[in-house]
């Protein structure tokens, strides 16, 4: 099956690291998102939605740990820690009592579990994400060599 010839050892070597991850970012988001709701309705059903996505995305990556699901786990936790640091330097939306709340413990807990989880995905995609980046680096420069030639 072609599927399956898609999975890396190194891949499925690093899916229960990535499981782990993903587990503890979920409770995170389902301790914290509640709370937030009343806050901020956004701001908790971002987290709460965080959350469901997570724990599925987990199991997958441990049943059969696709280039897709790896790519979906790094951008997912990407966007949560971006929204992380933006909640922390110039606040969101409606929301601006975390700015300069760095030592919240889940807040902590939540970077190194989505710090982690970003970096497992980034390893088990390996050439991929190189490839990536060297497509979009391409297309970058034919889009700047395109807008100077007039």
């Amino acid at each position: 099956m072609t599927v399956l010839s898609s999975q890396s050892p190194v891949a499925r070597r690093l899916a229960p690291l990535a499981a782990l991850g993903l587990g503890a970012v979920c409770v995170v988001h389902l301790i914290d998102g509640p709370g937030s709701l009343t806050d901020q309705f956004y701001v908790g059903a971002l987290e709460l939605a965080l959350a469901a996505a997570c724990l599925p995305l987990a199991i997958l990556l441990l049943i059969r740990p696709l280039p897709v699901l790896w790519s979906t786990a790094l951008a997912l936790n990407l966007a949560g820690l971006l929204v992380f640091v933006a909640s922390r330097t110039v606040g969101l939306p409606g929301s601006t009592d975390d700015i300069g709340n760095w030592g919240q413990t889940l807040g902590i807990v939540s970077v190194i579990a989505e710090g982690g989880v970003i970096v497992t995905a980034a390893a088990a995609l390996g050439r991929r994400l190189i490839s990536l980046s060297l497509l979009l680096n391409h297309d970058a420069q034919g889009v700047t060599h395109a807008l100077t030639v007039h």
